[in-house]
């Protein structure tokens, strides 16, 4: 063909891949393509693991941060359920829910970060719960803590818990170890 051009047409710059001359040789290009492709698959496929495996790393790590807060707020919750309120009465009767995240005055607000929340919830339950020793109250205690990932989706973790206990303010003194008179730091 490239002859018959150069006779006839002689102005025509006729440009032709040579193709090789063996079938083994034209298969091993076919090798190569087939390669560079698989490889690219794979490299496609590693790209998505890696931010599939970057984003639960990251949910992980919040929801670790997240139980950690719920935890300390709940165990400030425990404490300051027999303290002294500042007024002199028992702290027992204040806590109380708190969906609004206003935090009662005997509780200090959790410095949480930018766009978390802290949603309590507080049920006295009495002696109605299965288990519970009659006559001595018990308070139910939901912390909710909410935010919103990289994703922007809503993500929340929940701790539970049962408080029980006599109110200081309503016992006899005698029966019970004394609680100090001031308010405790």
């Amino acid at each position: 063909m490239s002859q018959w051009v150069q006779s006839e047409r002689p102005g025509l710059h006729w440009h032709c891949p040579q193709l090789p001359p063996s079938p083994a040789e034209a298969m091993s290009l076919i090798e190569v393509l087939l390669a560079m492709a698989l490889m690219g698959m794979v490299f496609t496929s590693s790209l998505q693991s890696y931010v599939l495996l970057q984003t639960t790393h990251d949910l992980v790590r919040q929801k670790g941060e997240a139980l950690r807060w719920a935890v300390a707020e709940m165990e400030n919750l425990r404490g300051s359920a027999f303290r002294r309120n500042p007024q002199g009465g028992s702290a027992w009767n204040d806590l109380v829910s708190d969906p609004q995240g206003t935090h009662p005055p005997f509780t200090e607000p959790p410095a949480l970060p930018t766009g978390w929340r802290l949603d309590r919830q507080v049920q006295t339950e009495g002696s109605a719960v299965p288990g519970a020793i009659k006559g001595i109250p018990l308070k139910s205690i939901r912390l909710a803590l909410s935010w919103s990932d990289r994703q922007g989706k809503a993500q929340v973790v929940s701790l539970d818990t049962l408080l029980a206990g006599q109110d200081p303010g309503n016992t006899d003194p005698s029966s019970r170890l004394a609680l100090p008179m001031q308010p405790w730091p």
